[in-house]
C-alpha cells in the first residue's frame, strides 16, 4: 500500500497481528539503558505507541500530533501504570533528540529509539517518506499482553480518540486471556 500526500509518501503494511510474541530485541532509551521488550513483557502488560517525531507535524501536516499524543499518555500514564501498563513511545529518532521532548513535555515514560527499523522492519509498520528522503514511522499502537503476547493492534487516525480506545483495551487486559 503506498499513499501520498503533499510532500510525504506512506508504504507498508502492519504486519504484526494479535496472538504474535514481542520480539526479544533491545532498545536505546532516553533513560540511557537498553530495553529489552521481551524482557519487559514477562514483568508487565505493554503499550508501544510507534509515533513521526517530535516536530515532524510542523513541516509535514499529514505527520502532526505527535506532541498531542505524548501529552495524552503522559495525562492517562497514572491510570495505565494502576493497570500494570509500562508504556514506552518509540520512533527512528536518536535517544539524544528524544530526550529533548521528554524533557519539554515532562514525560513520565522512556521513549525507545528504532533508528536501525528492526522493529519497525519485524512487525511491518508502516513509513512515511518525503521527498528529500527523510523517513518517519507511521502512528500505530501495540498493546502487549503481560508473558508477551500481542493483544491489540491500532492503526491510528485520530489522536484525540486514541487514548480512550487505548485505555479500554488496556483495562480489557484483566480478563484472562482468550487464547487469542
Amino acid at each position: 500500500m503506498e499513499s501520498t500526500s503533499g510532500n510525504v509518501a506512506k508504504s507498508g503494511t502492519v504486519n504484526v497481528r494479535n496472538g504474535d510474541l514481542v520480539p526479544s530485541l533491545d532498545l536505546p532509551s532516553t533513560s540511557g539503558r537498553f530495553v529489552n521488550l521481551a524482557a519487559e513483557a514477562k514483568q508487565r502488560h505493554l503499550v508501544l505507541f510507534f509515533y513521526p517525531g517530535d516536530t515532524v507535524g510542523q513541516r509535514y501536516e499529514q505527520l502532526a500530533g505527535c506532541t498531542l499524543e505524548a501529552r495524552a499518555f503522559r495525562d492517562a500514564f497514572c491510570e495505565l501504570q494502576g493497570l500494570d501498563v509500562a508504556v514506552f513511545g518509540i520512533n527512528l529518532q536518536t535517544p539524544e533528540r528524544q530526550r529533548q521532548f521528554v524533557d519539554r513535555e515532562h514525560l513520565p515514560f522512556e521513549l525507545l529509539s528504532d533508528s536501525s527499523k528492526r522493529l519497525v522492519a519485524l512487525w511491518g509498520i508502516p513509513l512515511w517518506t518525503s521527498r528529500s528522503g527523510e523517513e518517519y514511522v507511521s502512528r500505530v499502537t501495540i498493546i502487549v499482553r503481560k508473558g508477551g503476547v500481542v493483544a491489540e493492534i491500532n492503526e491510528v487516525d485520530s489522536v484525540p480518540e486514541h487514548i480512550s480506545a487505548v485505555l479500554a483495551q488496556s483495562r480489557s487486559l484483566r480478563a484472562p486471556s482468550t487464547g487469542e
